[in-house]
């Protein structure tokens, strides 16, 4: 038996072409509907060199929907460097949520081990991946379906 491996391939990249371009307008829908800002990048959070160091960040949510969880990615680059020193992608649950229309500061402990001998100045960058609201639906897999930047109504929650 002979399978034809490029004709195989190409099977494969049609069919998660739609699929990449919703989860892209999805991503897009997203990070108009919630704000992600980036506060700051702290010292370390004790006395040890591998302590985790504090990430401060402000998320504003625009969705009729209280947010759950946010899942970020955080990038830690230098001058003259191409490739981070940090890449890591974040999920964290916020304690008392994000209700529609609210702004709140948060706070992740980012593990930097070595970021002190690193050369300075940093430079960050910090995307919106996803976020959950209080029933646990994922934005990009769950709500958010009815075409780029409608989401749907609250359910009633239990």
């Amino acid at each position: 038996m002979r399978i034809d491996l490029a004709a195989c391939i190409a099977g494969m990249i049609a069919t998660s072409a739609p699929a990449t371009a919703d989860q892209s307008n999805r991503l897009e829908c997203l990070r108009q509907l919630v704000d992600l800002d980036f506060v700051s990048f702290g010292s370390p959070n004790g006395p040890w060199t591998n302590a985790p160091y504090p990430i401060d960040y402000e998320i504003e949510n625009h969705i009729d929907r209280a947010i759950e969880t946010v899942s970020v990615n955080f990038r830690l680059f230098t001058q003259g460097r191409e490739v981070p020193w940090i890449d890591k992608d974040i999920e964290q649950f916020i304690p008392g949520g994000v209700e529609p229309h609210e702004r709140r500061e948060i706070r992740v402990l980012l593990d930097a081990y070595g970021v002190a001998d690193w050369p300075k100045p940093f430079r960050f960058e910090l995307n919106l991946i996803d976020i959950s609201d209080a029933a646990g639906r994922s934005f990009m897999l769950d709500f958010g379906q009815d075409g780029p930047c409608s989401a749907p109504p609250s359910p009633g929650l239990p």
